[in-house]
């Protein structure tokens, strides 16, 4: 029996798939493989989160395990290409932490990577000794930021001027000059994204287990971006020019767009919805975290128009150049990490926070008569963390409360 298409497009024929889709754009790709379940199978080979990674580490899936036990987050251009299959060349590695002690594990691989570290100008020699040194960074960035040279200044305003980065550590591999940065957050990783990146074609990111494009009609579709700063600095500027270069242009968001119902751009969005664009990646020999971070139920808000109405008049629409992005944070004790929860929709913290003590009183209530309760209640504990049932309670609120929310009425126009 002669070769046939499906045969062909297997993950065991890499030489035939690369070459077919090597000449397709991201969105033909999609449509190749919805077809059919088969050709569906071999997305983990065209979309490849170690072919991504190689060019910065030798060992991906080390460097993924490192990821898993630290919670470690990549973003920036490598996140992008691996969306986008772009051909040009990443000029470093983001990888974003809110701990100082994933950022020292991470260093140590990165030795054992032949990386050597590259102080800033107000760092120590030592990636040890500037960690050691964090309480006294602000005080530092004042002073140097008095007497430093031009070429100096853009870093230390990207730290000095920054609520989401705490610190940057910059790490060069002499060899081929591949370079690292691991950005130390203030909070939690993805708000350093959603709340600190200038414009919403940047906004991809992936974690050891799966990748995420939070606006891919936009970013992949359209190669285009909306800002997201209402100022532009000098690092900005160089950012917009470098992805005008590489194809994307950036769009001032002014009047709300045709996509209308099916719009990304809404007020209300979760990491993961049916507007993010996800991959997931093999981790069959990847040892799992003892707390895995639940990504997908965080939310954030977009805020892109005031409105106002008077007496029975339409109401009427004043654009912004820039969508807001905005989250806060959200902490129980039945939770053992914090969420990051959109500031445009109340009542779903007000449903998670009521559902949480309702259990926890129920918990603190009640005695447990049934001996085998008793025994599992021994073995589990009684006070078990319910990090992992939370995407369960968002989705009965999406569903039942969610489309009575106020932000549905007059305030985006796409959705009156």
């Amino acid at each position: 029996m002669g070769a046939t298409l499906l045969t062909l497009l297997s993950a065991g024929q890499p030489i035939f798939y690369e070459a077919i889709f090597g000449y397709l754009e991201a969105c033909d790709v999609l449509r190749l493989l919805a077809t059919c379940r088969q050709i569906h199978d071999i997305e983990r080979c065209i979309f490849d989160v170690d072919r991504q990674l190689r060019p910065f580490v030798k060992e991906p899936l080390k460097f993924r395990q490192i990821m898993a036990t630290y919670n470690l987050v990549v973003s920036g251009s490598v996140a992008l290409k691996l969306f986008s299959r772009d051909s040009w060349k990443s000029a470093d590695l983001d990888i974003y932490t809110s701990s100082t002690k994933s950022l020292l594990a991470t260093w140590g691989f990165l030795k054992r990577e032949k990386y050597i570290f590259e102080p800033y100008v107000w760092h120590s020699a030592t990636v040890e000794t500037s960690v050691a040194n964090l309480s006294t960074l602000k005080e530092r960035l004042t002073r140097i930021s008095r007497s430093s040279d031009e070429d100096d200044d853009d870093d230390i305003g990207r730290i000095y001027a920054s609520k989401e980065i705490r610190d940057v550590y910059r790490f060069v591999r002499p060899k081929d000059g591949s370079r690292v940065e691991i950005i130390l957050t203030r909070g939690l990783e993805i708000e350093a994204i959603t709340d600190g990146y200038y414009s919403t074609y940047i906004m991809n990111f992936f974690t050891y287990r799966k990748a995420y494009c939070l606006f891919p009609y936009h970013t992949i579709s359209r190669r285009e971006g909306f800002r997201t700063v209402n100022f532009e600095s000098e690092k900005t500027a160089i950012g917009f020019a470098k992805y005008s270069d590489r194809g994307y242009k950036v769009e001032k968001y002014g009047d709300y767009h045709p996509c209308k119902l099916h719009c990304p751009l809404r007020p209300h969005r979760r990491i993961g919805d049916c507007f993010t664009w996800s991959i997931t990646f093999p981790t069959e020999k990847i040892f799992k975290p003892a707390v895995e971070s639940i990504l997908e139920a965080y939310t954030f808000g977009l805020k892109a128009h005031s409105s106002f109405e008077y007496g029975d008049e339409p109401r009427q629409f004043t654009s912004k150049e820039f969508i807001y992005l905005s989250s806060v944070w959200f902490t129980h004790k039945l939770l053992a990490q914090p969420l990051l929860i959109d500031d445009r929709t109340d009542s779903w913290a007000v449903f998670l926070k009521e559902t949480l003590d309702k259990i926890e009183k129920q918990r603190h209530s009640y005695f447990i008569a049934d001996p085998l309760l008793q025994a599992d209640t021994v073995i589990k504990g009684r006070d078990r963390l319910l990090d992992a049932e939370v995407p369960k309670y968002y989705q009965y609120w999406y569903d039942t409360i969610m489309p009575g929310e106020f932000i549905w009425r007059g305030q985006y126009p796409m959705l009156q």
